[in-house]
């Protein structure tokens, strides 16, 4: 969820308890270093498109035979 803390824009979100091993973490929080909600929301989706995408990788490249 995007909230404006102060002057800028945060996100965080838990994740499910399904994928949590997989990520190695129990949340996402991050620091958008705008104050632009537009702006913001488009960090937002290049960060968590970035982590899935690390984490697909990761997960195939440890699961070759």
């Amino acid at each position: 969820m995007l909230q404006l803390i102060g002057s800028h824009y945060h996100f965080r979100r838990t994740i499910p308890q399904d994928f949590k091993a997989l990520l190695g973490r129990s949340e996402i929080s991050l620091f958008l270093r705008t104050d632009k909600k537009l702006i913001a929301r488009e960090r937002q989706e290049a960060h968590i498109h970035e982590l899935w995408i690390d984490t697909v990788l990761g997960y195939e490249a440890s699961h070759k035979s």
